[in-house]
């Protein structure tokens, strides 16, 4: 007769504990774990309205506890965005890195080659965002708030959406240019009188694209080598180039931010910004990493950087924003048209435009 061990209550117990356990934690990585996508875990949002909707994405949050984003926007403005948005949402740790757009870029490229993705939200300008998506690097999000973004300032299928802009504009140092000697137009900017007056941005090479776009490329090739002609002075930066044009260093510099400009303006400083058409904006993008380990968090962010945190970048920091119905810092600033830098556009032919600049400039 054969005899069957009695169950031990011990292991089953541990087994019971070790399940217990594994649900839990594939409860908590909202998906991730089970092999989904960011994406494809807040696929489940769309339709839901608030504040269900809204109601379920903190849920979620809690659960993951935390985000993180890369992004380029200058320390002061993403200091107090971050601290606004960590009072409403406290249960959340947030970690913020912050470089340049290549070295954001670059960050997230690294980490994916090593097989490591601790990025959540991707804060961006347009070349890095279709060279992240060209990897992909990202997953679509529709925010409900996207209805309310300008045209031009994101994708149908939702993996960019512009949450401010910038708006170029021609800085003039007012004591090294007469009022009847300021340009009016791209091709003023051609005239002799003005050789060795300039300067550039070495890396305005999606400017150039963008332009190329609009003009052709035949246009633009014959334009930009006249201004080369006036040697402009090659400097990195354009917060560094406003702040150059301030002290006198150059008398212009055709493509400023214009918030920059206005801004040293009502500081005092003898400058003055011109809009040059068509006037070039420059979004910045907020996008979705499509490994992030905190989805419901990252979705609660972007929605937050398209709703109040328009306040304190509109109504504070003076950057023009892409949502409508807001009052910008910068009348002057606002247009009722822009030539939007645009990544579906120049992003194919990125490395062709950036080669083509410098080759022009001599500057590389």
């Amino acid at each position: 007769m054969t005899r069957h061990a009695r169950p031990n209550p011990r292991r089953i117990t541990y087994r019971f504990s070790k399940l217990f356990f594994l649900l839990v934690f594939l409860h908590a990585a909202g998906g991730a774990a089970l092999g989904k996508t960011a994406g494809q875990v807040l696929q489940h949002f769309q339709g839901l309205q608030d504040p269900a909707r809204e109601s379920q994405l903190i849920e979620g949050a809690k659960r993951e506890g935390k985000i993180v984003l890369y992004g380029t926007t200058n320390v002061a403005v993403m200091q107090q965005l971050l601290e606004r948005f960590k009072k409403k949402y406290a249960f959340l740790q947030v970690d913020n890195f912050r470089a340049t757009t290549n070295g954001v870029s670059s960050k997230v490229l690294a980490e994916a080659r090593a097989g490591s993705h601790a990025v959540d939200v991707i804060e961006i300008s347009p070349d890095s965002a279709f060279k992240l998506k060209q990897s992909q690097l990202l997953d679509p999000y529709l925010s409900p708030l996207r209805k309310s973004v300008l045209e031009g300032y994101a994708d149908k299928e939702g993996y960019w959406t512009g949450y401010f802009h910038s708006v170029m504009a021609l800085g003039i140092h007012t004591p090294s240019i007469s009022k009847n000697e300021m340009p009016k137009t791209y091709d003023d900017l051609l005239n002799p009188i003005y050789k060795g007056k300039l300067s550039l941005s070495s890396a305005d090479q999606e400017l150039f694209g963008t332009l190329l776009e609009f003009w052709g490329k035949e246009k633009t090739f014959a334009y930009f080598t006249r201004l080369a002609k006036n040697a402009p002075a090659m400097r990195e930066g354009h917060t560094l180039q406003a702040q150059l044009l301030a002290a006198g260093e150059f008398a212009m510099a055709p493509w400023l931010l214009g918030h920059n400009v206005v801004e040293l303006k009502r500081r005092g400083a003898p400058v003055e910004a011109v809009l040059l058409e068509p006037v070039l904006s420059t979004p910045k993008y907020v996008l979705l990493a499509k490994h992030s380990a905190h989805p419901h968090a990252a979705a609660l962010m972007i929605d937050w950087l398209l709703s109040e945190g328009q306040e304190i970048l509109v109504g504070k920091f003076g950057r023009n924003s892409t949502i409508q119905g807001f009052k910008h810092l910068y009348p002057e600033l606002v247009k009722p048209k822009y030539l939007v830098v645009n990544p579906e556009k120049f992003g194919p032919q990125y490395a062709d435009y950036a080669r083509w600049y410098c080759d022009i400039f001599h500057h590389c």
